[in-house]
This record gives C-alpha cells, structure tokens and sequence, in this order.
C-alpha cells in the first residue's frame, strides 16, 4: 500500500496567499499520522506557502511524525 500525500502550506494561518483556510501546525501532524496509519509507505510533496516561519515549523512538525514520532494533542478550541 503507498499513499500520496501532498502538503499545501499555502493553507497555514498566516500565509499571505489569502487562501484563508487557517490550517494549524497541528493539522498538518494529524494528517501524517493517519496516512502513517493506512499506509506503510508514503510519498510526501510540498506545494503552496509563502510564510517561511509557519512553512519551516509545519513541515518539520510533519517530518517528525512522519518518522515515527506521535502527533501533539490538538489545543482545545476556544468558543
């Protein structure tokens, strides 16, 4: 089984791209997790962001979990 899993940084807070989709760090480490989970091998692409400080802490945070490492806990959501 492989899965295919293309990160599109340009969805981060913060980016300029205007996308306006507010995807956190933390998202982006749950997806890793669950491909990790229904795959045993899996290509990773990078596509999108423009905010070199969320782009460079996100892919590593993905990177971390994609080698092994449990995803954070997603912060709880204030209403």
């Amino acid at each position: 089984d492989i899965i295919f899993l293309s990160l599109g940084f340009d969805g981060l807070c913060g980016d300029p791209s205007e996308a306006n989709l507010r995807y956190t760090t933390c998202l982006f480490e749950h997806v890793a997790a669950f491909c990790c989970r229904h795959a045993k091998h899996i290509v990773s692409t990078l596509q999108g962001g423009y905010s070199p400080e969320a782009m460079s802490e996100a892919l590593k945070a993905s990177l971390m979990v994609l080698t092994g490492d449990p995803p954070r806990e997603p912060p709880l959501l204030e209403v």
